[in-house]
């Protein structure tokens, strides 16, 4: 009723989504842009498409960006012929996760030098508090500033407000069982429940635990 273009397709299967939109507008290059990572420097978007298209690769992505910042671009065709591809849940629920874990695709990144002073902050909205930083950083963007120069600028007037989100937890995929534990004990150590990481460590050497995830 608002004129305005979308797709909408299966719920959890994400993949599915991307390659069907693909296949229907037969795009060449595809990039990827979450909603809950609304801070989009078009500067780095420009150079990192741009590196994308000259490499021929598979896959691009940027490096260095603040958490919830960098770009991923990924070639149409090599999208589409995913369906051929033996996939896992994990691949079809996170849409680049195939081609970074893949040795048979090709993959250019491109790292962005002048982010690295502020590589350190969060800038994806997963909690509250990512939320409340997110807000106050562009309720000060200037209209015309690009995504890295709002960031800055903000973090130098407003350094305290870095720290409001700075311990979430960032979710992360793993392969297998045993390597999720071996990232739990980890967390358990930054919780100070350093016996309770020790045993889940201990257990895993043993294998009585990872034995049965091998």
């Amino acid at each position: 009723s608002n004129n305005v273009f979308y797709f909408r397709g299966d719920e959890k299967d994400v993949l599915s989504r991307y390659m069907a939109i693909t296949r229907e507008h037969d795009f060449e290059t595809v990039v990827r842009l979450t909603a809950d990572n609304p801070l989009v420097d078009l500067s780095v978007l420009d150079q990192v498409i741009g590196a994308h298209i000259k490499s021929d690769a598979d896959y691009t992505c940027s490096s260095g960006m603040p958490l919830g910042m960098n770009i991923e671009v990924v070639h149409g065709p090599s999208l589409i012929q995913l369906e051929h591809r033996e996939l896992s849940d994990v691949d079809r629920e996170h849409v680049t996760h195939y081609f970074r874990n893949n040795p048979r695709l090709s993959v250019h990144v491109v790292h962005i030098a002048k982010a690295n002073e502020l590589s350190s902050i969060r800038t994806t909205v997963d909690y509250p508090e990512d939320y409340v930083f997110m807000s106050a950083v562009l309720s000060h963007k200037a209209e015309n500033d690009s995504g890295l120069n709002a960031l800055g600028r903000f973090a130098q007037k407003f350094p305290f407000l870095v720290d409001v989100n700075r311990k979430n937890l960032q979710k992360k995929q793993f392969d297998n069982p045993k390597v999720e534990l071996q990232e739990a004990a980890i967390l358990l150590e930054q919780a100070d429940l350093h016996r309770a990481a020790q045993v889940l460590r201990d257990e895993l050497t043993s294998g009585h635990i990872g034995a049965t995830y091998d």
